[in-house]
């Protein structure tokens, strides 16, 4: 079951790692020995890496068993882990499992990660093969709307988001009242997409925009907003009085 997925390398269950981090950190704040304490801040950090890893694999095992594994992935979103703090002073070190909030730490998934993690176990969760051609076609149809209006150009959002339709067709559908994938990219989402898909490196002024890494990012957020029937939330300038915050829209996907 996913619940008793080891860690592949050490074979521990993830309370059998937190706890020996535990252990670890608190030897290493107790200890007045500084090789000691260098040779335990390397085993704690080696230890965050395995529970972390061990949580994925354990949320992707959770995902896999649902009955629509790649809606209950795009729907999970994150997955928990753990990092460690260093005080600057005495440079004691501390398990974090929350952050300044009192929230739980969390990472975002990868949806590419996740199918290949699928397909190792023979199991295919996207609804077709060439789920990652039509991805890339998306990411081209956005850099051409970027290129053309960057250029005085006359290529259409309408074209991008005919595009990110047909990716998010082939990852995953969830039936509409008519029959049609529920999971639709608005014409909305699509502008903010446009909007937000460049980095900007103000030391070389140079501009990028659709690198395979950001794209991913890109592509498993708009999923996830998609399925859970809300929008990104835009603020105009600096302070809250700008901020406009979209309502939540009626989810028709959820099961």
């Amino acid at each position: 079951m996913a619940k008793n997925i080891m860690n592949t390398i050490e074979g521990k269950t993830l309370e059998q790692i937190l706890g020996e981090l535990k252990v670890v950190v608190d030897n290493h704040n107790k200890s007045d020995v500084a090789s000691e304490r260098v040779k335990l801040e390397v085993q704690a950090a080696k230890l965050k890496d395995d529970y972390n890893k061990t949580s994925k694999q354990t949320a992707y095992a959770e995902c896999l068993e649902a009955e629509n594994p790649m809606l209950t992935f795009i729907q999970k979103y994150k997955f928990p882990v753990v990092s460690l703090g260093t005080n600057k002073d005495t440079k004691n070190i501390t398990v974090k499992t929350e952050d300044s909030n009192g929230v739980k730490l969390t990472e975002v998934f990868n949806l590419w990660d996740f199918v290949a993690w699928c397909e190792e176990r023979n199991k295919q969760v996207t609804v077709a093969l060439d789920w990652k051609s039509k991805a890339i076609k998306a990411k081209n149809a956005l850099i051409a709307v970027i290129e053309a209006d960057n250029n005085t150009g006359v290529y259409s959002i309408g074209e991008f988001k005919a595009a990110l339709q047909t990716a998010f067709d082939s990852i995953v559908k969830v039936a509409g009242e008519s029959g049609n994938n529920a999971v639709i990219a608005k014409s909305k989402q699509c502008r903010i997409i446009k909007n937000t898909a460049g980095r900007l490196d103000n030391r070389s002024f140079v501009a990028q925009f659709g690198s395979e890494k950001a794209w991913q990012k890109q592509v498993f957020a708009y999923l996830h907003l998609a399925i859970e029937g809300k929008e990104f939330t835009t603020i105009y300038g600096d302070g809250e009085e700008n901020a406009t915050t979209t309502e939540e829209t009626k989810d028709e996907t959820k099961k």
